[in-house]
């Protein structure tokens, strides 16, 4: 540990750098966001089956944001590269928008003709309709800026989170409840983003103060190391300045050599530094030095005054000293974490809770569907095409999709639920589902014959039904409505109308549905479409749902990078371009956006903060045990002499140190009861961690230590 001690200070400036150059990073990217002059606030468009947000009802609400004074701004996920955002604001003008830009960030005009499809980036994409180039930190952050009309003319995501700008706060007010009647619904104002920048600030700030302490630390345990110099400084007269600064001058060279290194390596990395940030880089490390300056001498100071001369050169003593200061340290420190855990667990957990339809719908984000189509097309008619477009889809070897239309189950009211159930005993009406093949096989179905034998799927042929093996008796009144109420459909298009059943286990099916009142049904009748069935679920539900009904389309599709290209290909074959066009394919992870970014966020702040907590005990915690064991020496010589077993030996040392983590663990829990942020089940788990490392630690320390200088050790050795 002894080299250690001086390697972790300079790890200490390095980590305390980059977070510093992290915050400046995020800082600026949080700007983009943040409009000069303006307030903001959200509001969020959440996806509805029975309302349907299109191009005239996102004119409607333009429209209304500029009667009310406020700028809208919607952000997207690029459909190209996750890692894009495009920002589209409710100005009509690019000008405007780099105007309100300029007035926080360096923008430099790229000298191109101004079109109503220019843009503003942070990034150069070498097109003609980039105007602008906005100059960012890291120039890791991408970003593009579009006005409204471009998100309208490309049919992008409507749903999902809006900022809104505002200058004042009635215009906020009255622009949210006039929105309402637009989209026919309730919605919720907010502001989310607010969330993500306090919890990384936070986690930002709890680093460096981690860092600090540990920094600290350390300085004390290097101080430790060189007490025999300090006491020699002593006897030759050295007053406590001049010690402390023999002792720090060397060191300071290195550390600040090291550090005009990183500078110099930040200038570099940060090729669009602005004064102000360089600045600020520069007073963080002139404050880590001047820290550092200041600890050496507390150290220095709590070794000279504690101890006689003699002792000092010796080394006598010093250890219980260090010890007992170290353990002092490492009781806040565990203090610190336990509570700094259950923070972070906490603004995890109220983060999550904004995440409950994207945590429940995560396999869908590899795929996508054709969520829309163009109602001003001829084509909207042609029902035959629209059939035959699944028929392409599903037999295109370059796509992997998978069919599931849950519609028919929904959360209804007691009364109409209790009417249900009497038209299904009557045998008048059921309810069903809609999946294809590729769906059971995805979810690993097994499929019986009305005998209870086992069934391959593939030596079926045609459409067929499938019931829960306890609904077997229900089969011939379904069978008799349902060819009853298909009669008509089959007949327009001359196919022929069998009706074949199959079982299977009870269970549930996952709906793929965002609806998560849906989510699992319990023992559905299931309809197994293939590509027989020449009716459009725009025509027809007995119809397949190929696209156009938003995020309840039946068929989805697995996105890759040639995805759309191969869809389109297909819509070409189908005759049904004019219908389809690009801008009406959505991927889930574009409709997921926000959420995206937030789990992001929650997977780095549990990470970082994990890792920094065990990190930082683990460390402290090894030094500690082996200064306790140091302070002990002579105890644990006679012992040995004795012939006591080596864990026995240990036995006291051991005891004092579980003692100092209990009386941190008693007293987090009681801060944790008090300020009304005490969670069982995390306590537990962090009290558990902090234990196992304890003991982790004790062996460790045990096993490693070596009975090979037992006479020296037992006259005070000379490492005490």
């Amino acid at each position: 540990m002894k080299y250690v001690t001086r390697i972790i200070p300079i790890l200490c400036i390095l980590v305390a750098i980059i977070i510093s150059i992290l915050f400046l990073n995020f800082s600026q990217s949080s700007q983009y966001l943040n409009f000069f002059g303006y307030s903001r606030d959200s509001i969020r468009i959440n996806y509805s089956d029975d309302i349907v947000i299109n191009d005239k009802s996102m004119k409607e609400v333009a429209k209304l944001a500029q009667d009310n004074k406020v700028v809208l701004a919607k952000s997207n996920i690029s459909g190209k590269d996750g890692s894009i955002k495009n920002v589209y604001v409710s100005l009509d003008n690019i000008n405007k928008i780099k105007k309100i830009i300029s007035k926080k960030f360096k923008v430099v005009s790229l000298n191109k003709k101004i079109t109503d499809d220019s843009f503003i980036s942070t990034y150069n994409h070498q097109d003609s309709k980039q105007v602008f180039l906005i100059k960012d930190f890291l120039e890791n952050d991408k970003y593009n800026f579009y006005t409204f009309s471009t998100l309208i003319n490309e049919k992008g995501n409507y749903y999902g989170e809006y900022l809104v700008y505002y200058k004042n706060y009635d215009d906020f007010v009255n622009f949210s409840n006039q929105i309402k009647k637009i989209v026919d619904k309730d919605i919720s104002t907010s502001l989310s983003i607010t969330d993500l920048q306090t919890e990384t600030f936070i986690l930002l700030v709890f680093s460096i103060i981690f860092i600090m302490i540990f920094y600290f630390v350390f300085e004390i345990y290097d101080t430790y190391y060189n007490s025999k110099k300090i006491g020699c400084m002593k006897l030759l007269g050295f007053d406590k300045i001049k010690i402390s600064n023999i002792m720090i001058k060397n060191k300071l060279k290195i550390y600040i050599i090291f550090s005009i290194i990183i500078l110099i390596l930040a200038l570099i990395l940060a090729s669009n530094m602005n004064l102000l940030q360089f600045l600020f880089l520069l007073i963080i490390t002139c404050l880590l030095l001047l820290i550092t300056y200041f600890l050496n001498m507390l150290c220095v100071n709590l070794i000279l005054k504690s101890y006689r001369t003699s002792n000092i050169i010796k080394k006598q003593n010093v250890a219980i000293k260090i010890g007992k200061t170290s353990a002092k340290l490492k009781l806040l420190m565990t203090i610190m974490m336990i509570v700094g855990i259950s923070l972070l667990g906490n603004s995890i957990s109220s983060l999550n809770s904004s995440l409950k339809v994207y945590n429940n719908s995560k396999e869908l984000l590899d795929y996508g569907i054709i969520k829309d189509f163009n109602a001003d097309s001829p084509e909207i008619y042609d029902y035959d095409k629209q059939a035959n477009l699944y028929n392409i889809i599903y037999n295109d070897k370059r796509l992997s999709t998978f069919y599931s239309q849950f519609s028919n189950y929904v959360k209804v009211k007691p009364d109409e639920e209790r009417r249900i159930k009497k038209w299904e005993s009557e045998g008048k009406y059921f309810d069903y589902a809609s999946v294809d093949r590729n769906y059971l096989k995805k979810e690993n179905i097994k499929i019986y014959n009305l005998n209870g034998q086992l069934v391959d799927i593939d030596n079926i042929d045609g459409v067929f039904f499938l019931f829960a093996k306890s609904e077997k008796n229900i089969v011939p009144k379904f069978k008799k409505y349902y060819l009853e109420d298909s009669k008509k459909d089959y007949e327009k298009y001359n196919i022929p109308l069998e009706f074949k059943a199959y079982l299977y286990d009870d269970q549930s099916f996952n709906s793929y549905r965002l609806d998560l009142s849906v989510k699992y049904v319990k023992n559905p009748r299931l309809r197994v479409v293939d590509d027989s069935i020449k009716l459009s679920y725009i025509e027809s539900s007995r119809g397949i749902s190929v696209f156009g009904n938003s995020l309840t389309t039946g068929l989805k599709i697995k996105v890759n990078s040639n995805t759309l290209d191969y869809v389109l290909d297909d819509v070409k074959k189908a005759g049904l371009s004019n219908l389809i066009g690009q801008s009406n394919f959505m991927s889930f992870k574009d409709y997921f956006n926000d959420e995206i970014q937030r789990a992001r966020l929650i997977m780095l702040v549990v990470c970082l903060g994990v890792a920094l907590i065990v990190l930082v005990y683990f460390i402290i915690s090894i030094e500690v045990f082996s200064l306790y064991v140091k302070s002990e020496q002579q105890s644990v010589v006679v012992k040995y002499l004795l012939g006591f077993d080596k864990f026995k030996i240990f036995e006291p040392i051991m005891k004092r140190n579980i003692l100092y983590t209990v009386i941190a663990l008693v007293i987090s829990f009681f801060i944790l009861l008090i300020l009304n942020l005490l969670n069982i089940i995390l306590f537990i788990i962090s009290v558990s961690l902090f234990l196992i490392i304890d003991c982790l630690i004790s062996i460790f320390v045990i096993q490693k230590y070596k009975f090979n200088k037992v006479y020296i050790d037992l006259k005070g050795g000379a490492n005490d």
